[in-house]
């Protein structure tokens, strides 16, 4: 048969129950090095200069995260002395090399990396060099070294 006529609309229900206030995570924190720098293996690398620090501690050579949480790190640096193979920077938890984040330096390009870590209360992060002769990082059209430091979740 035909499709009957279409009835009319019911009643309204009633409003549900208001959410909870969202939270805005505002965590982060980016220093820089503007000049260059010599590396020494196993010495975490200086950024003196705050960009920016939301709630986040930042001191001369690294950046403490002061609650449990995910985070986006992400670092670079510029243009080395001498090129990669054995000589790397990588991202350090509590003065342990994350050997997943290592970035090869290299004489004609600079280098960066960025990762999703998930990060204790009170986690200090560094960037800690690997090298074999002595390196020095160029802060030519740039700083020699950044990091940043974001809570996403």
């Amino acid at each position: 048969g035909i499709q009957g006529i279409q009835g009319a609309t019911g009643a309204t229900g009633p409003t549900g129950p208001t959410g909870a206030d969202a939270t805005l995570i505002n965590q982060n924190a980016t220093a820089v090095n503007t000049a260059a720098q010599d590396l020494t293996s196993g010495t975490a690398i200086t950024f003196p200069t705050v960009v920016t620090n939301n709630g986040l501690t930042v001191a001369n050579n690294s950046i403490t995260v002061p609650e449990a949480g995910t985070y986006l790190v992400s670092f670079g640096f510029g243009k080395a002395s001498v090129d990669g193979e054995t000589n790397n920077v990588a991202i350090a938890i509590n003065g342990t090399t994350n050997t997943n984040t290592q970035r090869a330096t290299e004489s004609e390009a600079s280098n960066s990396g960025t990762f999703v870590l998930t990060l204790s209360a009170n986690d200090v992060i560094t960037l800690v060099p690997t090298v074999a002769a002595e390196t020095t990082l160029s802060s030519t059209a740039g700083p020699s070294v950044y990091l940043t430091v974001v809570r996403i979740f």
